[in-house]
């Protein structure tokens, strides 16, 4: 019979199997070959956007805000005494229910901008993909958008808006993780090293740094330009059974590894397979067992009310109420594999502040801007900043605070359409 440990050995999630500097090195070696223009898993991505520059006095920009399940319109009116939001309608993305293709997701965000067109000087689209002059390179296995592919969106717009007999307004596409770092270096505008981290339905980072230090652009250019690495794309993973399971399931098999790994949509099937595997070795009761046996899928939401109040009334508490013991593993699986994911986010982050050189002063702390749908979930976001405190101190000596951009993305969409145009 199997024991928990070997179990969580055999899917990798047992703590022992995680070298936060050896999967910080990986990363960071796959983001070098990347941003100086080789073949490597880890797109790294210059936007021509800096997050530098002053808040206009003035002026208003149309936001489409497009995330993992939405899109969200607003108009941001600068002013001289104080920043005015107006929140306008949303809408499903398109291509999460139901398959459509790109001039159908042209036409949705126009479509919800036009009540803000004739008063807007002009537009910014925030996109969670990763994006190369304006066009999105690729899509998570969970949007099903065809002909997306060398389409520029920026002048699909353009072209809508044209067709519906608006006159063509600039228009300005804002990665999301530089949408974050704009809104730290906004609220934190003494802090000499600021990257940003995405975690949601995958994960990336994005930092800025000199033009002329990214060799595939061959600029003379010194301004800072903010870089979005698309580390979700990794596939130097150390990959366990269950993840292959999930992988195998997947559209993309064998692609964005370590997007996989640590998605919200994949973190309770990871608990809910590796919680079958403790039934089979009988180290639940037959009752807790044939509970899990039951489900055939296990959402975030679930999963995170039961690390809240293990004995409370929520679902997964109530499959384990046959004994102290059901709890207990269930309790240890839960937490190995939560630690798990935030492990690999911790070595992601921490690849980006090696190849920053940011973290290294306790006396200057890098800044993390924070966003994405996991941090929505107040446990999460709490159990992420206090484990990766720990961890990037301890095991990789970088220091750093946490900032929570996720409430002020508007208004730094807006800032960021506005300073680069």
């Amino acid at each position: 019979m199997d024991s928990l440990s070997q179990i969580l050995f055999r899917t990798t999630l047992h703590p022992d199997q995680h070298d936060a500097i050896t999967l910080a090195h990986t990363l960071l070696g796959q983001m070098r070959i990347g941003l100086f223009g080789g073949a490597s898993t880890i797109p790294m991505l210059p936007t021509k956007l800096t997050c530098y520059g002053e808040e206009p006095k003035h002026g208003q920009v149309a936001v489409a805000h497009i995330d993992d399940t939405q899109i969200q319109t607003s108009l941001v009116k600068f002013q001289s005494k104080q920043t005015q939001i107006e929140t306008g309608e949303s809408f499903p993305l398109p291509g999460i229910d139901y398959p459509c293709t790109f001039e159908e997701l042209v036409f949705a965000i126009v479509e919800l901008l036009e009540p803000f067109l004739q008063d807007a000087d002009q537009i910014a689209l925030c996109l969670p993909f990763p994006m190369k002059d304006d066009c999105i390179l690729s899509l998570p296995p969970t949007i099903h958008i065809s002909e997306y592919l060398n389409a520029s969106l920026s002048s699909a717009v353009a072209s809508e808006l044209e067709e519906r007999g608006f006159s063509v307004k600039p228009i300005t596409c804002i990665p999301s993780v530089c949408a974050a770092q704009t809104s730290a270096v906004r609220a934190m505008p003494n802090s000499k090293r600021i990257c940003s981290l995405y975690w949601g339905y995958g994960t990336n980072t994005a930092f800025s740094m000199p033009s002329t230090a990214i060799l595939k652009l061959y600029t003379g250019d010194s301004a800072l330009q903010m870089v979005n690495c698309v580390s979700g794309n990794c596939e130097a993973m150390p990959i366990g059974t269950l993840d292959l399971s999930i992988d195998r399931d997947s559209a993309d098999p064998g692609k964005k590894l370590l997007d996989k790994m640590v998605s919200i949509q994949n973190i309770g099937e990871v608990f809910r397979l590796a919680m079958l595997q403790t039934t089979e070795a009988k180290l639940v009761s037959f009752m807790c067992g044939r509970h899990f046996l039951s489900l055939s899928k296990l959402p975030i939401d679930t999963f995170v009310s039961f690390l809240e109040a293990p004995e409370g009334d929520n679902l997964l508490a109530h499959f384990c109420q046959e004994s102290k013991e059901d709890l207990q593993i269930a309790l240890a699986v839960a937490n190995a594999v939560l630690s798990r994911c935030v492990n690999l986010l911790c070595a992601n982050l921490a690849s980006t502040l090696y190849f920053t050189g940011a973290g290294k002063d306790a006396e200057n702390p890098a800044v993390i801007s924070l966003f994405g749908e996991a941090f929505h979930h107040t446990y999460l976001s709490k159990y992420f900043e206090t484990a990766a405190t720990k961890l990037l101190k301890d095991s990789l000596n970088l220091h750093c605070v946490f900032y929570p951009a996720n409430n002020s993305l508007t208004k730094s969409i807006a800032l960021c359409a506005a300073i680069n145009s």
